[in-house]
């Protein structure tokens, strides 16, 4: 009688190992789902933005972007004396 306790307690304790197993892995299906959502939820609303931008818009802050780019990186003249535009 004691040996077939033994077993029926080793056998549970088997199935609430399988059972916390199952369980962690539940979680973690729950967890990646839910970053699964919000990474949809950002690109949809990247992609709303990109679609629904202003072309004339965009084009020109582009090249404002640039010019500004262009003119940090000159390097700085210093003209004394002379009648250079710079």
């Amino acid at each position: 009688m004691a040996k077939a306790n033994r077993g029926l307690d080793n056998s549970y304790n088997k199935v609430l190992s399988v059972r916390a197993e199952l369980g962690n892995q539940l979680q973690e299906m729950d967890t990646l789902d839910s970053i699964g959502k919000d990474r949809d939820m950002i690109n949809q609303t990247q992609m709303s933005a990109l679609v629904d931008a202003d072309l004339t818009e965009s084009i020109s802050s582009y090249f404002m972007q640039q010019a500004l780019c262009r003119h940090r990186t000159r390097p700085l003249v210093i003209c004394r004396g002379c009648r250079c535009s710079k």
